[in-house]
């Protein structure tokens, strides 16, 4: 019930002046440009123990997450932490390969549309089911401006709350961080890194 109340309570706000205004600045600003080149988006996964386990309430890394971006439709994400490596590669939307431990493997056609959504090759933030928009004003971030948003999100029903900062001048992202509480706290910060060095192509065997 409170769920429908908060998601009821941001439509009837999103129908305001201010509130269209502030939608429309965030989708400006969040959508990938491919003039501005290439990214970095550096990511680390932590986690924050519940009080019952009688652990510090303080972010513990498990997990560190790097996705190399070409527009428009490129990227390979690699995953580390835990004893696991995860990497990926998609290509223009397309075609997708995962490293297996006997090499690389092509992706099953039924699995591309979760691999060719919007994030990460036509937004910077991931704004799956995305609610209860606020336009923060400038905040700053790691002791810079920035222009910062707040919103819900809640993909597969699970709600995560996203801040995220983009650069006044410039107006490309900073960086975001992700809080989801499901059980443990888990918190993912995300710095975004521009570098027209960056490419991704085809794995090679």
């Amino acid at each position: 019930m409170k769920q429908f109340a908060i998601t009821v309570l941001a439509c009837l706000a999103a129908g305001s002046p201010a509130a269209a205004d502030c939608l429309s600045d965030f989708k400006a600003l969040n959508a990938v440009k491919a003039e501005a080149g290439p990214f970095r988006i550096e990511m680390q996964v932590s986690v924050v123990p519940p009080a019952a386990s009688g652990q510090k309430p303080e972010p513990v890394p498990v997990s560190t997450i790097t996705t190399l971006v070409v527009p428009s439709g490129s990227y390979r994400m690699t995953k580390t932490g835990k004893g696991q490596l995860i990497d990926l590669v998609v290509i223009d939307r397309q075609k997708a390969w995962s490293k297996q431990p006997d090499g690389w493997k092509p992706v099953e056609a039924e699995k591309m549309p979760d691999l060719t959504g919007a994030w990460p090759t036509a937004e910077y933030v991931a704004t799956v089911k995305l609610f209860n928009l606020q336009c923060l004003g400038e905040r700053p971030y790691k002791d810079k401006p920035a222009l910062t948003f707040g919103f819900d999100t809640a993909p597969q029903n699970i709600a995560s709350h996203i801040t995220a900062y983009f650069d006044p001048a410039t107006r490309l992202p900073l960086g975001s961080e992700v809080v989801t509480e499901a059980g443990a706290k888990a918190i993912v910060d995300a710095v975004y890194v521009f570098d027209r060095t960056i490419s991704v192509s085809v794995p090679v065997q």
